[in-house]
């Protein structure tokens, strides 16, 4: 299916935000995740199911000083 993801198309067989972030090597201690401009809660991402044309945004955090 293809998903937007950070305004992208992406061409994926992921099935839920945790097996997505899985492909894509995303650090969970470090992102937010948008699905369809609606935050999820990190215990969800194992159960919130995508569908064709989902839009998602990862939002990582990034230290500074």
């Amino acid at each position: 299916m293809t998903l937007t993801v950070n305004g992208e198309q992406y061409t994926t067989a992921a099935a839920t935000i945790r097996a997505l972030l899985d492909e894509l090597d995303v650090d969970d201690d470090r992102v937010i995740v948008l699905l369809n401009d609606v935050p999820v809660a990190q215990k969800l991402w194992l159960t919130a199911e995508l569908a064709a044309a989902d839009r998602l945004e990862l939002l990582e955090f990034v230290g500074g000083g």
